[in-house]
């Protein structure tokens, strides 16, 4: 709680002297202190403050690092396919920066989040969208199903029916051959 004071502390005076890049590194901060407490949402919020001045400044580096940072508070709330996300998007930064270290975390982390999700996968995201419609050359190539010549309503009767009709055909043709 101390720190986070501090990294408030820092903030303000990097606004005030106008210094981005510092003002993103306490922002960052900041979003660690937080993860740290347990309070991964409000830490998340200010990692994605970090990551908006490093992509603003053009800190490839620092927006790796915060994607990272906050793919790991998406983890902490079940946010798992996010997390993914995030981490896959990091990995390729540090790719095109040849920061290999960087890329073998990313991986492991990745790894980690496969076995996660592969035990759970009520947390795979669903669709929020409808499937795409079929065309309509398609609807017409479907067979049709054939007409009976004569409509009749059809009922279904109950197993139990059944059986008594046999039962009662076979008693009937035991009582005629005696």
């Amino acid at each position: 709680q101390r720190a986070i004071e501090f990294h408030q502390q820092s903030l303000d005076i990097k606004r005030e002297i106008g210094d981005r890049g510092g003002e993103a590194n306490s922002l960052g901060s900041l979003g660690n202190a937080y993860q740290s407490l347990g309070q991964y949402q409000r830490a998340i919020e200010f990692l994605q403050q970090y990551l908006d001045i490093k992509r603003e400044i053009g800190d490839r580096r620092g927006e790796a690092i915060s994607l990272f940072n906050m793919a790991n508070a998406l983890a902490k709330l079940d946010q798992l396919w996010e997390a993914k996300q995030k981490i896959e998007q990091a990995k390729q930064i540090y790719k095109a920066l040849d920061l290999d270290f960087e890329v073998e975390d990313c991986d492991t982390t990745l790894y980690q989040l496969n076995q996660i999700i592969a035990a759970n996968p009520i947390h795979a995201p669903t669709l929020q969208r409808e499937p795409p419609a079929l065309p309509d050359w398609y609807l017409k190539s479907l067979p049709t199903p054939p007409r009976s010549a004569s409509p009749r309503k059809t009922t279904n009767q109950p197993f139990w029916v059944y059986f008594l009709i046999g039962l009662a055909i076979v008693l009937l043709i035991w009582w005629l051959k005696r």
